[in-house]
């Protein structure tokens, strides 16, 4: 197995370890870095145990960050979601500069969960069944 197709395996074998099932964005949605109030990113999958960005820099592993996730309407009274996050992987992106990182939640509060599960029932999303339908943009 040469390296690309080693990479491969190992991000299908990932995704096979997880315990809920991610909803890819149709949309735009931008996520942010409360404090520092800096553009991280967009948003390309989501569930209520984590997400996975397309991010401006590089997230170290590990790394804590609170992030705010920016809606196009207002979900239970607020415009944006709240959540502390840690990286659990980052890799460049090539093509574009950028990089891709998954983060996992440690700090969510029940009405942001809410939040989360409203949004991904909504048109907004679709349900990913397989890594074919993993697309970056």
């Amino acid at each position: 197995m040469n390296k690309e197709e080693s990479k491969k395996s190992d991000i299908i074998n990932h995704y096979d370890r997880r315990r809920e099932q991610r909803s890819e964005a149709q949309a735009y949605f931008e996520i942010r870095e409360i404090g520092e109030n800096n553009l991280l990113g967009m948003l390309l999958d989501l569930n209520t145990i984590g997400l996975r960005a397309k991010c401006r820099r590089l997230v170290e592993i590990a790394e804590d960050l609170r992030l705010q996730i920016n809606l196009s309407r207002p979900i239970l009274g607020r415009d944006h979601i709240v959540v502390g996050a840690i990286c659990k992987w980052c890799r460049p992106f090539e093509e574009t500069g950028s990089y891709l990182a998954g983060f996992e939640f440690h700090d969510l509060s029940k009405r942001d969960r809410e939040r989360i599960e409203i949004l991904i029932s909504s048109s907004a999303f679709i349900k990913m069944k397989n890594m074919k339908e993993i697309t970056v943009r």
